[in-house]
């Protein structure tokens, strides 16, 4: 029987702990594993490389995940190995359990999990605390990705060591122009139903900076 309330689980949780099925140990803590909820048990994440969406239902105490999209870029090495497991496992999960900033996702056939835990999101000095801001950091160029079908993504992180991640949307009121670092003060809101790449979307507050280098826009 699943133990949870679907309010308890909005939010972005990061992967803190797992059991597979090959027993291998991943450097989790570097690929950023993580998923975030919305309303009626829709999420979405990143692998650590990829991006995967989709949605838990719920019937007779027992949860199952449907069926999960991801984009498909390709993922050298322990990467690799790790999101064909975590997607694996994902998929076969049928018990969900919050506990205090805990979140576990078990295969009760086998015994193998996810657990995450509750992440707050950077906020910048001046969101006079409004914890529906953070901060963004958008890269002076876009890549090709895939999602749905091809496009081409923003690269964005939220705070200087991390890695550039593809952004499979746009910024609501935010006009990117290719060549510019930019340093974004963003607000959070929920995504559309229907919406196909995200479970919630960001619009722009301020640009807090804009620099052609990108190692003045961490000041």
């Amino acid at each position: 029987m699943s133990v949870f309330s679907q309010q308890d689980m909005i939010g972005k949780w990061k992967l803190g702990s797992y059991s597979l099925a090959s027993k291998k140990e991943y450097n989790v803590s570097e690929f950023g594993t993580y998923i975030e909820f919305s309303a009626e048990m829709r999420f979405a994440g990143s692998t650590g490389c990829n991006s995967y969406r989709g949605q838990f239902v719920q019937k007779d105490g027992v949860v199952s995940a449907g069926d999960i999209i991801s984009t498909d870029m390709m993922c050298p090495g322990e990467k690799g190995e790790f999101e064909v497991e975590f997607l694996d496992l994902l998929g076969k999960v049928n018990k969900l359990e919050v506990k205090g900033n805990a979140l576990t996702l078990t295969d009760t056939r086998t015994g193998y999990f996810l657990r995450f835990v509750k992440d707050k999101p950077e906020t910048v000095s001046d969101a006079e605390n409004d914890n529906d801001t953070e901060t963004l950091y958008v890269a002076n160029r876009t890549v090709r990705c895939r999602g749905i079908e091809p496009l081409r993504c923003m690269l964005v992180k939220r705070n200087r060591n991390a890695k550039w991640e593809n952004y499979y949307d746009s910024i609501i009121g935010f006009e990117y122009k290719p060549g510019q670092f930019y340093k974004l003060k963003v607000r959070r809101t929920p995504a559309p139903e229907g919406n196909e790449l995200c479970v919630y979307r960001h619009q722009l507050v301020k640009v807090l900076a804009k620099e052609k280098s990108e190692l003045t826009i961490y000041r």
